[in-house]
């Protein structure tokens, strides 16, 4: 079998150049606190696009409150609806990281766009992330006409971002099983882990 790695997509080797010239640490040589603070700096908006408004709101959840932040783009009298997820696997990122990303899908697309800064690992485990994720598709299904959406909300994000969005949309499947409450009408998820421990081969690691 050949081990070697796989060579890496352009984009990604054009991102990983621009880590290595900034002289940015890696991330397991980091704590918590100052991984956050390099991704926030690293993922400074260069020049966004610009949208309509954008809002910074609060948004109930059973752990206390979730900020998101709306992006909405050129006037129109209803728009789809994207709840979007940020990555940095559980541990890493805000709403600052993404404003970038946020701002491009909501101009090109004409959606209006949720961004969720959900709640982080490791002071607040699983199912707190997706508690919130789930409280705020829910939230912004319900509120969506008074935010100028429509009723097609759809769910998404980035790497663990995406991986929320995928539950999101599981456990809404399953409320609707029972006839209790929306389910997304789809899903934005360019790179997600979707792990099945029982599927993959044991590692030194996962044999301690």
């Amino acid at each position: 079998m050949d081990r070697r790695a796989p060579e890496l997509d352009s984009d990604v080797a054009d991102v990983v150049a621009a880590f290595e010239r900034e002289g940015l640490p890696p991330w397991h040589s980091l704590s918590v606190e100052s991984a956050r603070r390099v991704e926030d700096e690293a993922f400074a908006p260069a020049d966004p696009p610009d949208v309509e408004h954008v809002r910074d709101l609060s948004v109930p959840g059973p752990h206390g409150a979730i900020p998101v932040r709306t992006y909405h783009p050129a006037p129109a009298e209803t728009r789809d609806v994207l709840v979007f997820y940020h990555g940095g696997g559980w541990v890493l990122g805000t709403l600052d990281s993404v404003d970038e990303i946020c701002r491009r899908l909501a101009a090109r697309s004409g959606r209006l766009v949720v961004s969720v800064d959900y709640r982080l690992a490791p002071e607040h485990p699983f199912p707190e992330p997706l508690d919130d994720a789930f409280a705020a598709f829910e939230w912004t299904c319900e509120f969506a006409a008074s935010l100028g959406g429509s009723g097609n909300v759809a769910v998404g994000g980035t790497s663990a971002g995406g991986n929320l969005a995928a539950a999101v949309a599981l456990r809404a499947a399953a409320n609707a099983t029972e006839g209790d409450g929306p389910t997304p009408t789809g899903q934005l998820r360019p790179r997600t882990p979707l792990t099945a421990p029982d599927r993959r081969p044991p590692t030194p690691t996962r044999r301690t």
